[in-house]
């Protein structure tokens, strides 16, 4: 842990902790692997922001006193490069990034550990599967699981085991307590399973054989309907995207040309500016964010 995070949580984070402030942040923070407390957390994104936005104050104002350009905060909205480029728009635009870019990094982090884990069950499945067939205890499977090379997966078996060895809870209470918290739907599948299965006494063997086949079968689906959706949405982006950017320069050129300058309320330059600069990007977000929305299991 930097020093910048103990600064914040001794600055902001311990009061936010007390009164209880971003409870269930806490479940977020524990399945992305961060090793933070909620407190700590909002209060090193709270300073960050804040320190963004003085950076940015003091810039402009050192740059005007040093170079005296003598700029406006809020400039005419007629000229479009002095509004893209005054401290208004610049200041508001870094607040923007700031405060979308935490939480998207942290739900990144938790979608990218639930690839990670599902990518490696069916590998963990045959591994268990092999070493129930040995008659090892479900403790020694996890223990087989957590030592081995599955990558975030074995992490959380680490997760388990700890919880079972050093921290002294029972078999199924631990797979509970795993399975609640783990961002893996199809591990939190396994755990629910293999919890009535450990109390029952079934076979374990049997149990990882038949998990594995539903799983396989379930990733070629996934797989299959990842493939059609991923060319429906580069069509999409191809005949949408990409032409209307073509038909929009290809019209600011000739409009400009056909009507003496003006398109509109805008003259040809400004027109071309805002569709270049603000709409084509604002085009690419607003699909990302489709993508992201279509093809993540969170959201």
């Amino acid at each position: 842990m930097n020093s910048y995070v103990k600064l914040c949580y001794r600055v902001l984070g311990k009061h936010l902790d007390e009164r209880g402030v971003g409870a269930r942040l806490a479940d977020k923070l524990y399945q992305a692997d961060m090793d933070m407390s909620p407190g700590m957390f909002l209060a090193s994104w709270i300073v960050g922001v804040c320190i963004a936005i003085v950076a940015v104050v003091f810039g402009f104002f050192v740059l005007d006193l040093t170079l005296n350009l003598d700029m406006s905060l809020f400039p005419a909205f007629d000229d479009l490069t002095t509004l893209m480029f005054s401290p208004f728009f610049i200041l508001a635009t870094l607040i923007l990034v700031t405060v979308f870019a935490v939480p998207f990094s942290l739900t990144s982090k938790i979608q990218d550990k639930r690839t990670a884990i599902d990518r490696e069950l069916p590998f963990a499945l045959s591994h268990m599967s092999i070493t129930a067939s040995t008659g090892a205890t479900p403790i020694a499977i996890f223990n087989e699981i957590a030592s081995g090379r599955h990558g975030k997966l074995s992490e959380e078996f680490k997760k388990l085991v700890n919880m079972i060895e050093i921290e002294g809870e029972d078999v199924i209470a631990a797979m509970t307590r795993l399975a609640r918290n783990t961002p893996s739907s199809l591990l939190r599948s396994l755990l629910t399973d293999l919890t009535k299965l450990v109390h029952t006494g079934g076979n374990l063997e049997t149990y990882f054989y038949d998990r594995l086949t539903r799983v396989m079968e379930l990733k070629r689906q996934v797989q299959r309907e990842f493939t059609q959706s991923l060319a429906f949405y580069a069509e999409i982006y191809v005949c949408l995207v990409l032409m209307s950017t073509l038909i929009g320069i290809l019209f600011a050129v000739l409009g400009g040309m056909l009507m003496g300058g003006k398109i509109g309320p805008f003259s040809a330059d400004m027109f071309f500016n805002i569709f270049v600069y603000f709409m084509v990007p604002m085009a690419n977000v607003i699909f990302r964010a489709i993508l992201m929305l279509a093809f993540s299991r969170g959201g």
